[in-house]
């Protein structure tokens, strides 16, 4: 890839000098009269407004030099997205075509080829009669071609961070449907106590509704256990899965199968 040079004269910086005149100016018209009578207008200085005007725009021009010199140095020292940020700020103070040619080329650096050819359009379309046009559209068609190359990477890893999030998220929940069942477990092993303290002469009302209350309970948190377990084991899977590909064709399944003493779980992906 052929790589294009970056712009040193980027702002023309003028000699400082005053746009009013500070020494006295004479206008002379010719009057309409026969006699061809010569009128002189009177004498104007710089107001106040006038210098405070100049000494801003100079004060300006300054501030762009100096950000500018900074982009510069942080350009040669790889520091492109610094560089790209001031030549951005220089923009806004003192627009000139260089300094988009010179955003485009922190773009390329970054690889970032999509926002590179846009840029370099751009720098063309401001100053159509550039020396470099050919060269530019050369690179504009290069940047084009590494962006589309570049397209199907972004879009897997784009993929591969979602499946990620949606991992991690589903550990979480799974963390959190075991906890809940957890606390469910407790609470039946606690009915089961209680139930254990009935005795004949207690009411037998009171028993059924404690059995009743003891295995709802143990059933919430058997369900809450085995949902927990089995959305965190897939979110672990996913989230910790080194490459996702995708393929429509393929089909994904998941079994569970419990005993009295394990918890297992069966999937094919």
């Amino acid at each position: 890839m052929a790589t294009t040079p970056m712009r040193q004269s980027l702002i023309p910086f003028y000699p400082q000098r005053f746009t009013l005149m500070v020494t006295l100016s004479l206008l002379i018209t010719i009057g309409h009269s026969d006699l061809g009578q010569v009128q002189a207008s009177p004498v104007t200085t710089p107001t106040a407004d006038d210098r405070g005007g100049e000494e801003k725009r100079r004060e300006i021009l300054e501030i762009a030099r100096t950000e500018y010199q900074k982009g510069l140095k942080d350009f040669k020292a790889e520091r492109y997205r610094d560089a790209l940020q001031r030549f951005v700020r220089v923009y806004r103070l003192k627009p000139h075509p260089n300094l988009v040619y010179n955003m485009a080329r922190s773009f390329e650096q970054l690889k970032e080829y999509k926002n590179a050819a846009e840029y370099y359009q751009k720098y063309l379309d401001i100053n159509p009669k550039a020396k470099d046009r050919g060269e530019v559209e050369i690179t504009i068609k290069t940047m084009e071609k590494l962006a589309e190359e570049r397209q199907p990477k972004d879009h897997k890893s784009n993929e591969r961070r979602l499946m990620r999030r949606v991992g991690w998220g589903g550990v979480a929940l799974g963390s959190a449907l075991i906890v809940g069942g957890s606390l469910f477990g407790v609470r039946a092993l606690n009915g089961t106590e209680e139930l254990n303290r009935y005795g004949e002469g207690d009411s037998l009302q009171g028993f059924n509704a404690a059995y009743r209350q003891r295995d709802q309970a143990a059933l919430f948190a058997d369900v809450l256990m085995v949902s927990g377990v089995a959305i965190s084991s897939l979110g672990l899977y996913f989230a910790l899965r080194p490459d996702v590909k995708s393929d429509l064709g393929r089909s994904s399944s998941v079994s569970l199968s419990a005993t009295p003493n394990a918890l297992f779980i069966n999937g094919a992906f």
